[in-house]
């Protein structure tokens, strides 16, 4: 009987120390996971404000009517006509 109660209890502690090892390779696995996507979030943000500032550069009055200037001058038409219609009211 004490044989059989000594296998068990090696049998157990077996189970358990496997156990410990598997958990502590998947939290492993997850840690640079997160990493991983910690990175890939951090360069979105970086793109998200590139784009905000572009969207903000593109959505100046004063950038739009110097783009419709340009515009305009490849087109022939008057600039001062241009400039008319791209005032504000």
């Amino acid at each position: 009987m004490k044989l059989a109660r000594m296998i068990c209890i090696l049998a157990v502690a077996l189970a358990t120390l496997l156990t410990v090892v598997v958990l502590r390779a998947e939290s492993t696995h997850l840690h640079f996971e997160l990493a991983r996507l910690d990175r890939k979030a951090s360069i979105l943000w970086q793109q998200i404000r590139e784009d905000e500032l572009e969207l903000a550069r593109l959505r100046n009055p004063v950038r739009i009517r110097q783009r419709a200037l340009e515009l305009s001058a490849g087109r022939g038409w008057a600039p001062s006509a241009v400039a008319e219609r791209t005032s504000g009211p």
